[in-house]
């Protein structure tokens, strides 16, 4: 099912909605969903990888078809601001389509290993259901990618979206159906199902408010500019979604930090979600306003000094703040507000900074802000993150397979990201129209039709070369 005309038209497009429009999935749902699955993953186990890896293009293909209807839905039902939802939602969905179909060919195939006398293979065995737990920080992105690792892999998949995600999540699965994937290998569970011992894959990856937000580690030598646009827009950009809530920077920087990102907070663009520059969103849903005011209020509590950026805001919105002068045991260090809440760390040495990134950070993905690169890389590997981005803010967390990663004992595989210290990130702030319609065009033009895309370069030229220009070292 995706969103209805009639659905759209009820949905509040500054808070999002309470849905009430999708059947919550009791015991035998789950049940018959279950047994669907077995009954078609095996067939699809079945498909070559070429032909699995043309169901995935041809997905991409739908949501650039579908482009602003899919927009729309993001803003209407969830609140991301409009921008956002092009650059950071259906962009980013597109490009992991098409990464997965492609790397997901060679990391999956059978890698012959010839001996001198014997020959032997590692062989890749489908899981029959994966289950995957959508997360309000990247409501289609990652659930999108996530389901078609686990399809590329030839398993079947039962998604959990985040209840204020509802039409979202069926838009992904209405996404996978229209691309030609059979239906019931790609299912949606709705209510609490959490606990299902059936799916247990669907706890295991819940990523929800309540775990420890994405640390950012800052080192004496860090460019502040960079520092600040990543965390406004890793912490208090989108709608209260933050992937870095804790800064941790080492004492002589921190508090230079702290005033720059003051300095340049109010000029985040706080509003309508449906507006193309809006940056700041309201918090998706009462319950999680409630539980960030607080965490708020007990940092308060404990001595923490509390710098509230820009023009006070009313509910649905929580006025963007920094928090001081806060202990490594702190609720807001350890837990995740799901609002636009920057908790910061003063280390008195960089060793002590390290260790408390370790300590605090989320497994899934840390920054490291430093010019020295071999030191960064160093650091990298300190850091439990399954992927530490340098110079960069944390972005979403479901990313294609390497091309012939294989499992090794008492190993893991670790993803770092270098970007030069003076890099500006493409698609960040300031969002615009322009920003919007460059993404769409980019989009076209490296993964459409090819009857398309000549038609969308000359349309989008102009703008892509302007927002490219945003990356050039300032």
């Amino acid at each position: 099912m995706s969103a209805t005309a009639e659905e759209l038209e009820s949905l509040d497009p500054v808070r999002g909605t309470r849905l009430g429009s999708v059947a919550l999935s009791g015991p035998e749902a789950v049940d018959a969903m279950i047994a669907d699955a077995g009954t078609i993953q095996p067939v699809w186990a079945e498909l070559p990888l070429t032909a699995r890896a043309r169901y995935l293009r041809r997905a991409a293909q739908i949501v650039i078809d579908e482009w602003e209807e899919i927009g729309e839905l993001l803003v209407r039902e969830a609140g991301v601001p409009r921008t956002e939802a092009w650059v950071a939602e259906l962009l980013p969905a597109v490009r992991d389509l098409h990464r997965i179909a492609a790397h997901g060919e060679r990391a999956l195939a059978v890698q012959w290993l010839r001996g001198r006398r014997a020959t032997g293979a590692w062989l890749r065995e489908s899981q029959p259901v994966v289950g995957l737990r959508g997360t309000i920080r990247s409501p289609f992105a990652d659930p999108c990618a996530g389901a078609a690792l686990a399809l590329m892999g030839g398993s079947a998949v039962l998604l959990h979206p985040d209840p204020t995600c509802a039409l979202v999540g069926e838009r992904i699965q209405a996404v996978f159906e229209r691309a030609g994937v059979p239906t019931g290998l790609l299912r949606c569970l709705h209510g609490d199902v959490a606990s299902d011992a059936r799916v247990p894959e669907i706890a295991a990856s819940a990523q929800g408010p309540g775990g420890p937000p994405a640390a950012a580690l800052v080192l004496a030598d860090a460019e502040i500019e960079g520092v600040v646009a990543g965390a406004l827009r890793g912490a208090f950009g989108s709608v209260g979604r933050p992937r870095t809530g804790t800064l941790v920077a080492v004492a002589n920087v921190a508090e230079r930090v702290v005033d720059a990102i003051t300095a340049a907070g109010p000029g985040l663009a706080a509003g309508d979600p449906a507006a193309w520059d809006t940056e700041v969103g309201p918090v998706p849903s009462a319950e999680r306003l409630e539980a960030a005011a607080g965490l708020l209020e007990d940092a308060a509590a404990a001595g923490g000094r509390l710098g509230p950026i820009g023009s006070a805001l009313a509910a649905p919105f929580l006025t963007p703040t920094v928090v001081t002068g806060l202990t490594p045991t702190s609720r807001l260090v350890r837990e995740d507000a799901g609002a636009p809440v920057l908790a910061v760390l003063a280390a008195q040495s960089e060793r002590e900074a390290v260790a408390l990134a370790a300590e605090r950070g989320s497994p899934d993905g840390a920054s490291v802000w430093t010019a020295d690169r071999p030191r960064a890389q160093q650091i990298a590997r300190l850091l439990p993150a399954r992927t530490v981005w340098l110079n960069s803010r944390v972005a979403s967390g479901r990313r294609p397979m390497p091309p012939a990663s294989v499992e090794w004992p008492g190993t893991r595989l670790k993803r770092v990201i270098w970007h030069p210290p003076r890099w500006r990130d493409t698609w960040g702030h300031p969002y615009d129209e322009r920003l919007a319609f460059a993404a769409r065009s980019w989009v076209r033009v490296s993964y459409g039709r090819d009857a398309d895309k000549r038609s969308a370069l000359r349309a989008g030229a102009g703008p892509m070369v302007r927002v490219a220009a945003r990356s050039l070292p300032g």
